[in-house]
């Protein structure tokens, strides 16, 4: 199958967060930016804004299962850049209270 840039650019960047869940320890963090999840949602109709969970969504973890692996990268207010540590939900053991 013949695949655009676009779709190509969605499919490696969901590979490298599914390798960041396989091999952590070698891997590391994945570092994405708020247009690449934006295109993985558009092409691949996964909202990993969504399905993740981040710092103040989370009071526990599941132990050995701590290590972040993935990072959204974006801009807050347009201008300072931010980032969110997001969470898969099995590594999460108890989610905070609101």
């Amino acid at each position: 199958m013949k695949l655009n840039k676009q779709e190509v650019k969605a499919v490696e960047d969901m590979q490298s967060i599914l390798d960041a869940i396989k091999h952590p320890e070698s891997k590391g963090c994945v570092c994405l930016s708020s247009g690449d999840i934006t295109n993985i949602e558009r092409v691949l109709g996964i909202d990993l804004w969504k399905a993740t969970l981040g710092n103040c969504d989370i009071q526990k973890v599941v132990r050995g299962k701590e290590h972040l692996l993935m990072k959204i990268c974006f801009k807050a207010g347009g201008q300072y850049p931010a980032e969110r540590h997001c969470f898969f939900p099995f590594q999460v053991r108890a989610k905070a209270t609101k």
